[in-house]
């Protein structure tokens, strides 16, 4: 509508962003429900560093999702959108410990990530003794990808046995979740993700009160982008059969069945926002 872009423009200038509210609101519920059809405990967290627009930001929160955050700027948007720390999820390798500290002591999760933030947080837990502290683990192994993670914990090694007995032999830690996350979107690569946790969880004889699976898949785009990638883009349908099936199938006789998380961020986003620019010439 050129009445309405003249309108916009008149107050706020030569060029600016449109925002799709209901568009987001849209993708994220049939993203989650697609995947709730075949593995009902399933939840969205929402990658804030793809797009940290607090109207998104709240809109997740009302939903019901999680805010997976990867800096202390981000975890500052979800408290000032009124996020509750509960629902915060904080990953990454880099991680303020005065930060970390507040923010495990006032109830949220940290996935650890390395051994130097395992001890940091050692000293959070020993300074809290009466406070549960939530903790998850970042894990990484095979999925076919040919590349090796430089976050988390290789699920063979030592390092990661030193962690998992700290999180399961600590009287006020509360280990919540096993996390892990892939680059690659290609729906390839997603069934050896979700195996792969299933594999470690069934070796382990631990279920977890959450799985995360991670991000990286593709959104929705006009026929124009998609011609850009040599592979077929996935329909949500496409990931949720890839990944949500393999726990649907290994949780199916099991009286427990941990909530699944995924943590997408142009998935939902991809086609809610538009630049408007003024062509000058």
């Amino acid at each position: 509508n050129k009445g309405v872009i003249a309108k916009l423009r008149a107050e706020y200038g030569d060029a600016f962003y449109l925002l799709d509210s209901e568009q987001y609101q849209k993708n994220f519920l049939e993203l989650r429900d697609t995947f709730r059809s075949i593995y009902p405990n399933f939840n969205i967290a929402y990658s804030y560093k793809t797009n940290y627009t607090p109207k998104f930001c709240k809109i997740v929160d009302q939903l019901g999702g999680y805010a997976e955050v990867v800096s202390e700027m981000e975890m500052e948007i979800a408290l000032r959108c009124g996020v509750k720390h509960q629902r915060i999820i904080w990953n990454g390798p880099i991680k303020n410990p005065q930060k970390l500290e507040e923010f495990l002591v006032a109830g949220g999760t940290d996935n650890i990530d390395s051994l130097d933030e395992l001890e940091i947080v050692k000293g959070i837990v020993e300074r809290h003794p009466n406070t549960t502290i939530h903790l998850g683990i970042r894990c990484n192994y095979e999925v076919g990808d040919g590349v090796v993670s430089r976050f988390g914990f290789d699920v063979d090694s030592d390092d990661f046995k030193e962690v998992l007995n700290f999180v399961q032999n600590t009287p006020n830690v509360h280990f919540v979740n096993f996390q892990c996350h892939f680059a690659k979107r290609q729906i390839e690569y997603w069934p050896a993700r979700a195996k792969g946790m299933v594999e470690l969880i069934d070796r382990l004889g631990i279920i977890p009160e959450r799985i995360d699976i991670g991000g990286g898949l593709f959104g929705k785009m006009a026929d124009s982008l998609k011609v850009q990638f040599t592979n077929e883009i996935p329909c949500y349908m496409d990931y949720a059969k890839a990944a949500a099936t393999v726990f649907a199938d290994y949780f199916a006789n099991k009286d427990v069945k941990p909530e699944l998380l995924i943590e997408p961020g142009s998935a939902v986003v991809g086609d809610c926002m538009k630049f408007v620019g003024t062509v000058k010439t």
